[in-house]
């Protein structure tokens, strides 16, 4: 078994930097359990995230790129906050946690302050991060499927679809702009039948057709009193044949049907394309609905599927 090369030892010595007096820097030695730990606040720079990334140790695991954009994206929103978790050196001056993190600081191009820990007894293969991380759902203390709706409002919000990780703050905060709908769908009765990624294109819909759209779910999930022709029947069908899609795909489906349910036009077969989002997002700009994308992110189209009406002039 082949092994990489470990690059040459360096000595740890974290830059010492002045800290803001109502956050004064740390430190510490001697463990609870008797290891000798040096630990520091510090406001990493983009410079410093650089030149620690260089003492990486080389069995770290690879990096996930998508971790580290919602990670940056946090710290450039100011969403960021100091916690326990640690970029941690073991005894030998090697990066052994935190390596996502300084990436992400590199990435946002901005100083975020961590807190920074040396153990001097400490090795790469110490027992941690051998535990599942906690999810989004968990933290938040909701159902899965509630936090693939709000990805997908995320997604409906920016015009496109979004594939790095969505981050707590995020999750937070889409979830308070739509809570008004959220909480007039979450009356349906079987509404949990239903994928997150739909009932995100539902909440999105909702307040162009508030009725219609409670009626397209309640059908949807329940399959009573529908048929040929009804974009629910055909809605239902397309999701028999196709339940490992992804979310944006799913939601673009549940779009197109829901323009047709929501305009009164039958619908035979189910496509995928952005016609019924941008024609949605057409009716939410004329409803002057916040959050809603731009003409020029997201260009309107007819809102009746059979062009017999063409949008109001948008601004």
């Amino acid at each position: 078994m082949k092994h990489r090369r470990k690059p040459k030892p360096v000595a740890f010595e974290p830059p010492k930097v002045e800290e803001p007096s109502a956050a004064p820097v740390l430190k510490r030695s001697g463990g609870l359990d008797g290891t000798p730990l040096s630990v520091s606040v510090i406001e990493v720079t983009p410079e410093m995230a650089e030149k620690w990334l260089e003492r990486n140790h080389p069995s770290n695991r690879p990096i996930s790129w998508g971790a580290v954009e919602a990670f940056a994206n946090d710290m450039r929103s100011g969403a960021w906050r100091l916690t326990h978790q640690a970029v941690c050196f073991d005894a030998e001056g090697y990066l052994i946690d935190g390596q996502h993190r300084l990436h992400a600081v590199k990435q946002a191009e901005v100083p975020v302050r961590l807190l920074v820990m040396k153990n001097a007894e400490g090795s790469f293969h110490d027992p941690i991060d051998r535990g599942r991380p906690r999810s989004v759902a968990t933290i938040m203390g909701v159902a899965g499927r509630e936090v693939a709706a709000l990805n997908v409002l995320r997604m409906c919000e920016s015009g496109y679809p979004i594939h790095s990780p969505m981050t707590l703050n995020e999750a937070e905060l889409v979830s308070v702009r739509h809570m008004e709908y959220i909480k007039e769908l979450s009356k349906v009765p079987l509404r949990g039948k239903l994928p997150g990624s739909v009932l995100g294109a539902c909440i999105w819909a909702y307040p162009v057709g508030p009725e219609r759209t409670h009626e397209f779910v309640h059908k949807c999930a329940s399959g009573e009193m529908i048929g040929r022709g009804d974009p629910c029947f055909a809605f239902r069908s397309w999701r028999e044949r196709n339940k490992r899609t992804d979310q944006w795909e799913a939601a673009l489906a549940a779009f197109n049907c829901l323009r047709h349910f929501l305009t009164g036009v039958s619908l035979s077969s189910v496509y995928t394309g952005e016609i019924g989002y941008r024609a949605i997002c057409a009716q939410r700009r004329k409803l002057r609905i916040s959050h809603t994308p731009t003409t020029d992110v997201v260009p309107g189209a007819n809102w009746m599927p059979d062009g017999r009406r063409q949008p109001a002039e948008e601004v």
